[in-house]
C-alpha cells in the first residue's frame, strides 16, 4: 500500500489529546446538606454498575479513537493498486458491435460504466480526457481535472452503426498526439478484423462476451437476367451459433409497405450461408430484407437495398444531322435509362446542338461557329495537328473517355468564358471540352468537327453524350443501390443504417452494416491488458463513511448513557 498524502498521518497526533479527555476525571464540587443519609442510596454507586459505567467509557473512547484514527487515514490517501497516477486518455468504442446485448444491458454501457470507474479512480492532479471512435476518433473532453466534466462526457458519447477501424486509433498514437505522460485506455468488445493494428502501448479494457448471433454481412439488389423479368436478390448471412438455425427472411417493398416475399432459411453452425432470390414482375425502388430471429445484435438482421429508378434525363436534338446523336441518346435509353429523346426542345433538359448553340438553359454543343455566350474570339480553323491533353482528369464528365486518343480535327481558335472548367486542351492551350456555367444556364463545348475527325464513328461519341448529360442533368455522381456503413456517399460517409437519400428524391441508396467481423460478437481471443489502474470510488472514501458509521455509534452510546 503507499500513501498519496502521507504528511495527513500526523493528524494520527490528536489521539493523545482526545484519550486525555476521556480519561480525565472531574472532580465533584461540595455541597453542604441536612440530610447526607437521603442522599447516600443514590450517590454511592453500586460496584457492578461502576464497573460497566468504566468499560462503557472505555469503548466509546475506542469507538471515537477508531473513527477519528479512519479520517486521519483518509486524509493520507491509501493506494493499493500501484497506479503510476499518469495522465489517461480514454477512449470508447463506439462501433456497432457495441449495440450488441449482454443480459440487461448493452456493451457500449457496460463501457460506459467502466469508463465513468476509471474517472472516479482520478487522484490529486491526475488528468483525463474521453474520446470515442468507430470509423474516425472524436473527443468529448480534453484534459481536466474535473470529474463532472468527463462524466458529462462519457455520456454524451453515443454508438454507432459503423464499423471500427482500428488504423484511426493507431494514426493518431502514432502521430505523436497523446503526450509522454499520459496512458491511453481503450474500452472495447475487439470485434474487428484489423485488432492487430492496435499498437502495444494502448492499453485495453475489455467489455462483453462471445454471443451467438445471425448477421446478413453482404447483399445485392439486380434487375433479373435471362428468362426472369423482375429483380434479383443476393445475400450473404453469417452464424455464429453452434447449432443449425431455422428463421425467416421477410422482403418488404418499403414504397407500398407490401410484403414481397417470405423465405425459409436454415442456417448452418458456424458458417456463412449465401441466399439468392428471384423476385418476378418485382418493381423497382427501396426493399427491407429483415429476419425474424432475435439475437444478440439487431443492428445486422436488417439490409436496406435499393433498385433505383429515376426519371431518365430528357434529351432533345437541334442539328441538321440529327441521326448520330440520336443514336447516342438511345443507346442509354434503351440501356440504363438514363437518358430519354424527345422531339420537343422545349421540353427537353438538355438539347445538342452542332455549329450554333441552342437557346435552351442547358446545351451540348459540338462544333462551335458564329457567336455565343459560350466562347468568344472565335477564329479560323485549326490547320496543324492537335495533340490532346488532360487538364481535368477526375471530372465526372472525363468518366470513361480516352481524351488522349480521340482526333480533334476542326477545331477553331476561340476562348472559353471566364470560369469555364477546361477538362481537355492542345498543347498551346487551345480549349478542346469545357464546362461553362452562367448563373441561369450551363453548356458543354466539344471544339471539333464530329465528320471531318470521324468522332460519330468513335467509340468515345456516346459516352461523351451521356457524360455531358448528366453533369447538366446533375446526375453526374450517381448513388450505389447498396453501400455499407462507413462507405462513401457524395455529402460524405454512411454514418447510420437506412436509406439515404440525395437532392433528387428518386436518387436514393440504402445503407446496412455488411461487416462479418462486428456480426460474429466473437471476442474470445481479446485479453486485457491494463496495467495497475485505480477504478471506482477511492479508499479514503469508504474509509470516511466506516467512521461516520462509527461516530453516528457512538452519538447513541453517549444518549443513552446521559438519558438512560
Amino acid at each position: 500500500m503507499t500513501l498519496l498524502a502521507p504528511i495527513f498521518l500526523w493528524t494520527f497526533a490528536a489521539l493523545i489529546p482526545l484519550a486525555l479527555i476521556y480519561l480525565l476525571k472531574v472532580r465533584p464540587r461540595k455541597k453542604p446538606t441536612t440530610a447526607f443519609f437521603l442522599w447516600q442510596r443514590v450517590i454511592t454507586p453500586d460496584r457492578r454498575s461502576a464497573l460497566f459505567q468504566r468499560l462503557r467509557d472505555i469503548f466509546s473512547l475506542l469507538l471515537t479513537a477508531l473513527a477519528f484514527g479512519l479520517v486521519a487515514l483518509a486524509l493520507s490517501e491509501p493506494e493499493l493498486t500501484g497506479d503510476e497516477r499518469k495522465n489517461l486518455v480514454l477512449i470508447l468504442d463506439q462501433s456497432a458491435s457495441m449495440q450488441a446485448r449482454e443480459g440487461t444491458q448493452t456493451r457500449y454501457e457496460l463501457a460506459q460504466q467502466r469508463a465513468r470507474d476509471v474517472i472516479r479512480g482520478l487522484r490529486g492532479s491526475q488528468q483525463a480526457s474521453v474520446a470515442g471512435i468507430a470509423h474516425d476518433l472524436s473527443f468529448a473532453a480534453h484534459l481536466t481535472r474535473h470529474q463532472r466534466s468527463l462524466l458529462e462526457a462519457v455520456d454524451a458519447l453515443k454508438v454507432s452503426d459503423m464499423p471500427l477501424d482500428v488504423g484511426a486509433l493507431a494514426s493518431f498514437i502514432a502521430t505523436g498526439s497523446v503526450q509522454q505522460n499520459s496512458r491511453v485506455l481503450f474500452i472495447t468488445d475487439g470485434c474487428s478484423a484489423s485488432m492487430e493494428r492496435l499498437p502495444k502501448s494502448c492499453e485495453i479494457l475489455r467489455v462483453g462476451s462471445t454471443q451467438s448471433n445471425v448477421g446478413i454481412v453482404a447483399g445485392d439488389l439486380r434487375k433479373a437476367t435471362g428468362d426472369v423479368i423482375g429483380l434479383r436478390l443476393f445475400l450473404r448471412l453469417r452464424s455464429s451459433f453452434s447449432e443449425v438455425v431455422k428463421t425467416e427472411l421477410n422482403l418488404t417493398h418499403e414504397d407500398t409497405k407490401a410484403l414481397a416475399k417470405v423465405i425459409p432459411l436454415e442456417l448452418r453452425p458456424n458458417a456463412e450461408t449465401p441466399v439468392t432470390v428471384d423476385l418476378a414482375d418485382a418493381p423497382a425502388g427501396r426493399y427491407l430484407a429483415e429476419l425474424t430471429l432475435k439475437d444478440a445484435l439487431d443492428l445486422d438482421n436488417r439490409a436496406w437495398l435499393v433498385m433505383p429508378q429515376p426519371e431518365p434525363i430528357t434529351v432533345a436534338v437541334s442539328s441538321s444531322e440529327p441521326f448520330f446523336y440520336s443514336q447516342a441518346v438511345r443507346a442509354f435509353e434503351q440501356g440504363d435509362q438514363s437518358l430519354q429523346l424527345i422531339d420537343d426542345e422545349s421540353k427537353a433538359d438538355i438539347v445538342i446542338g452542332t455549329r450554333s448553340a441552342p437557346k435552351q438553359p442547358r446545351t451540348i454543343v459540338f462544333q462551335p461557329e458564329g457567336k455565343s455566350d459560350w466562347w468568344t474570339d472565335l477564329g479560323d480553323v485549326v490547320k496543324e495537328a492537335i495533340v490532346p491533353r488532360w487538364k481535368n482528369r477526375t471530372h465526372p464528365l472525363a468518366r470513361f473517355l480516352d481524351a488522349e486518343g480521340m482526333d480533334f480535327t476542326g477545331a477553331r481558335q476561340l476562348k472559353a468564358p471566364p470560369g469555364s472548367l477546361v477538362l481537355v486542351e492542345s498543347e498551346e492551350g487551345l480549349p478542346l471540352i469545357y464546362l461553362a456555367r452562367q448563373p441561369d444556364k450551363s453548356s458543354v463545348v466539344i471544339n471539333l468537327d464530329p465528320a471531318e475527325s470521324s468522332f460519330y464513328l468513335s467509340a468515345w461519341f456516346p459516352v461523351l453524350v451521356n457524360n455531358a448529360a448528366r453533369v447538366l442533368g446533375g446526375r453526374e455522381d450517381d448513388l450505389p443501390s447498396i453501400i455499407a456503413t462507413g462507405g462513401s456517399l457524395p455529402s460524405g460517409i454512411a454514418s447510420s443504417a437506412g436509406f439515404f437519400f440525395n437532392n433528387d428524391p428518386l436518387w436514393v441508396t440504402g445503407v446496412s452494416l455488411f461487416n462479418e467481423a462486428e456480426s460474429t460478437l466473437d471476442n474470445a481471443t481479446l485479453k486485457e491488458t491494463t496495467q495497475p489502474l485505480s477504478q471506482g470510488r477511492p479508499w479514503s472514501y469508504w474509509l470516511a463513511l466506516v467512521a461516520l458509521g462509527l461516530v453516528t455509534a457512538e452519538s447513541l452510546l453517549y444518549h443513552r448513557r446521559k438519558v438512560g
